[in-house]
């Protein structure tokens, strides 16, 4: 917590103003910044800013500063004080205060930049850590997609291939910065959640955005915030089927279709400015997402979004798989239990392993023969280069 303080004369007793929650504080005893172990005493007054409110431009005659007033004129280390001598130290460390305070606003800038600087070669050398683990890992299984498939048995319930399905799918965004939406099919209850639940887990979650209740003014407020916050996320939006909120979820979901699809997107909304005027504002999203959710059989998708998504339907024939599953885990003690717990524990494995594909593709370079492919088996048919030759004579 960063505090800017001011003493009261020779007292005991400081004002202090903490200039990111924006509170006032009167205190006894100054807080030891070096040794929080230190910090004895406690606030005779506590009051927060009113949003909005600028703190420079606060007096000894503000309502904070005389609620801090009346609360010393009530405790009982202050009977014996001159209230109007005292109002006086107390306006003299107000004008100090907003000193200190100017002082820390020129420097706030700069620490914040050095800070993010150190965050970010936090993160860095921890990214390093977890993608050697990784690809330890990676090196270690001998088929790693069948080792990830067995792990997956020990969380479903006969969903194996749904399940991986799904996370390879996943993995193209996380991977390959290729978006691929992941829709699940099933009537209620048929356990297409949990497919695509289950495959996010082993995914590294700061890429999972799990946004059940997306609504357009949230959205409005993100691209204010930060207009590349969906990039390169996996957007889960979980059930479209209810009635109730679906138009709200389909503008959403409608927006980061467009998202995924041109990177980009702008959307205008009527703004009450300062002067109490409607005024239209423009709000703009960037980057690259893919949308995944489910619904029910027979939803009208349009074809452009059903080209850039895979469709997963549960399976209707794993009763007696469920049952099995069920039984396993009732059972909390014993060999199971811990072969459950065992694979538990490969979660972190698979999501480092992942992100050890991801640091290593950043420096590896596709070349997909495909295209050529198709051209050397063009030349080579009659029928195909008759074509060719009418149209480029059309």
């Amino acid at each position: 917590m960063e505090l800017v303080q001011e003493l009261l004369g020779s007292t005991n007793t400081c004002l202090t103003f903490d200039p990111i929650d924006k509170i006032l504080y009167l205190r006894k005893f100054i807080i030891n910044n070096n040794d929080p172990e230190d910090n004895l005493g406690g606030a005779y007054a506590t009051k927060k800013l009113p949003r909005g409110k600028a703190f420079e431009k606060m007096s000894i005659n503000s309502a904070e500063m005389k609620f801090v007033k009346t609360m010393v004129s009530q405790h009982s280390d202050f009977e014996d004080i001159d209230i109007k001598s005292f109002s006086h130290k107390l306006e003299q460390a107000l004008d100090g205060l907003i000193a200190r305070y100017m002082t820390w606003l020129d420097g706030a800038e700069e620490r914040r930049e050095q800070e993010r600087k150190e965050a970010e070669e936090e993160r860095e050398l921890e990214l390093e850590m977890i993608a050697s683990e990784g690809e330890s890992a990676l090196e270690e299984a001998e088929h790693p997609i069948k080792w990830i498939a067995d792990t997956i048995n020990w969380f479903t319930a006969g969903e194996r291939m749904n399940i991986l399905y799904s996370w390879l799918t996943y993995c193209s965004q996380i991977i390959l910065d290729n978006p691929i939406s992941v829709i699940g099919i099933g009537e209620a209850s048929s356990g297409k959640s949990h497919i695509l639940e289950t495959a996010q887990e082993l995914l590294p979650q700061e890429s999972v955005l799990r946004m059940k209740s997306a609504t357009m003014a949230a959205t409005y407020a993100m691209a204010e915030t930060d207009p590349y916050y969906f990039d390169k996320k996996i957007v889960y939006i979980g059930d479209m089927g209810g009635a109730s909120d679906h138009e709200e979820a389909e503008a959403f979901k409608n927006l980061i279709k467009e998202l995924q699809t041109d990177g980009e997107v702008k959307r205008v909304k009527m703004v009450k400015g300062e002067d109490g005027e409607q005024s239209p504002k423009w709000f703009e999203l960037y980057g690259y997402p893919c949308l995944t959710y489910t619904n029910v059989p027979g939803h009208d998708s349009d074809g452009q979004e059903l080209s850039r998504s895979v469709l997963l339907t549960p399976r209707t024939d794993n009763d007696e798989a469920f049952s099995v599953l069920e039984h396993l885990y009732g059972m909390l003690s014993g060999p199971t239990y811990e072969n459950i717990q065992y694979f538990r524990n490969r979660i972190p494995v698979i999501r480092n392993m992942v992100i050890a594909l991801r640091q290593r593709m950043q420096h590896t370079e596709i070349v997909n023969p495909y295209h050529q492919f198709i051209n050397n088996f063009l030349k080579s048919s009659k029928f195909f280069n008759v074509i060719i030759v009418n149209i480029m004579v059309y």
